[in-house]
């Protein structure tokens, strides 16, 4: 059994990546809110700029992973890793575009027919221009750089794309000389990676959500415009904060229609398809018998709607199960688990955010803290894509709120509440 639960802990922990899309796809579980099906509409239409928003842990890059793996079949798709090829906090359009382009043609084998990306590769390389080499994915620097310093004790050469990251400052003043010709050149790179594919491209561009809102109002606002440029489709997920921003009203003049947002699941006591859906990802994971069947309420209770809290909640128990040599996770210990989940939250809220939380209703906001309240997945976002939302305190929370609510009253009111 103790083998068993560590396959789950491998398969539920979020800070465990899955070991391939063979992984991903066993352990995906349709959302049926119609994200991805409206995803697909909006790609379909050339030169589409989606942005796509949501909490922390709702599930965006599950559904873009997927979203990929679907549109393969008509699109060339590629997903560069922004959040690992470059430096978030110095991020622009004309480097997402440079960067995109590269990357979209190393992953379709388009670099030596491509004379645009050569071009890009010679304004990233400088004075050094070099062919880029055949390695572009972390296992293959990693054996590139051990090979390396076993041989001449020196780092390698890195390629364009790894010198992106390294040199982002001075490649971003390279680009700044002549954005407009970077951008041509990346028109006529995205056309000859679709002539040798015979695909139209679209670039799913996930990790810009990381940014600092600083850099989201950069990228969102003050150089909104320059999103016109990007000459290829594309779908982006961005920072949820930016829906809350004065600026929000204007996001329609350069990304293709409304924001497309995605919620957490309604798992309700009597929302019987939320909670399956929460059932089928802990089936799919090998657990339906490893987790007693009270436990797995707890679980669902304590997961907000949210598949990467509802995956931390049973994640902890199954270390705790492990550590403890039980044979099945029991309501104790999910108990147990949910109340690690919760210390996040202990040391995140404040005084004020507790006040906020107590005088929150479905139907009345809690006020100008909402964005915070939001962005700490204090309070969630519920609903389908095309609804309007509903919100509700994250559960982990609750005990909290009830113990900053006692610690607080009137003394006479906490003897009475202690009786």
């Amino acid at each position: 059994m103790r083998c068993d639960l560590e396959q789950l802990l491998k398969a539920c922990d979020p800070a465990i990546p899955a070991a391939g899309d063979l992984d991903r796809s066993r352990h995906f579980v349709d959302r049926k809110d119609g994200f991805r099906a409206e995803l697909a509409v909006r790609l379909g239409q050339e030169g589409a700029r989606v942005l796509c928003v949501g909490q922390t842990g709702t599930g965006k890059t599950t559904e873009l992973l997927k979203a990929a793996e679907e549109l393969r079949w008509h699109y060339a798709v590629v997903t560069p890793p922004l959040d690992r090829g470059l430096d978030l906090s110095l991020l622009g359009w004309h480097d997402v575009m440079v960067f995109a382009c590269i990357w979209a043609a190393v992953q379709t084998e388009a670099v030596e027919e491509s004379e645009a990306v050569r071009s890009l590769i010679g304004i990233i390389e400088g004075e050094r221009t070099r062919r880029l080499a055949d390695s572009v994915t972390l296992a293959e620097a990693a054996k590139l750089y051990v090979e390396s310093a076993m041989t001449v004790r020196r780092l390698p050469e890195p390629n364009a794309l790894q010198r992106f990251r390294n040199e982002h400052q001075k490649i971003k003043e390279r680009i700044a000389k002549g954005p407009a010709q970077v951008a041509d050149l990346c028109r006529q790179a995205v056309a000859e990676i679709e002539g040798k594919t015979g695909k139209p491209l679209i670039v799913l561009l996930d990790g810009v959500e990381k940014v600092t809102m600083k850099v989201a109002k950069s990228l969102f606002y003050d150089e909104a415009r320059l999103a016109l440029d990007l000459p290829f489709r594309t779908a982006i997920v961005a920072p949820h904060g930016i829906l809350h921003q004065d600026f929000s009203a204007d996001l329609g003049d350069f990304f293709s229609a409304e924001p497309l947002i995605m919620r957490a699941v309604s798992c309700q006591r009597d929302e019987p398809e939320g909670r399956q859906f929460f059932r089928d990802m802990i089936a799919c994971r090998g657990g339906m018998e490893l987790v007693e069947p009270e436990a797995l309420e707890v679980a669902i209770d304590s997961s907000g709607g949210i598949p990467r809290q509802f995956l931390t909640v049973i994640s902890n128990a199954a270390r705790l199960a492990i550590a403890q040599d039980a044979p099945k996770i029991t309501r104790d210990l999910m108990l147990r688990g949910r109340e690690r989940a919760m210390e996040r939250f202990f040391y995140a809220l404040r005084d004020e955010d507790y006040e906020a939380l107590l005088g929150f209703s479905e139907d009345r906001s809690p006020g100008p803290r909402l964005e915070r309240l939001l962005r700490l997945l204090a309070v969630i976002e519920y609903g389908k894509v095309a609804s309007l939302p509903r919100l509700g305190i994250n559960p982990l929370c609750m005990p909290l709120l009830k113990r900053h609510q006692a610690a607080h009253a009137p003394e006479g009111a906490a003897a009475s509440e202690a009786r």
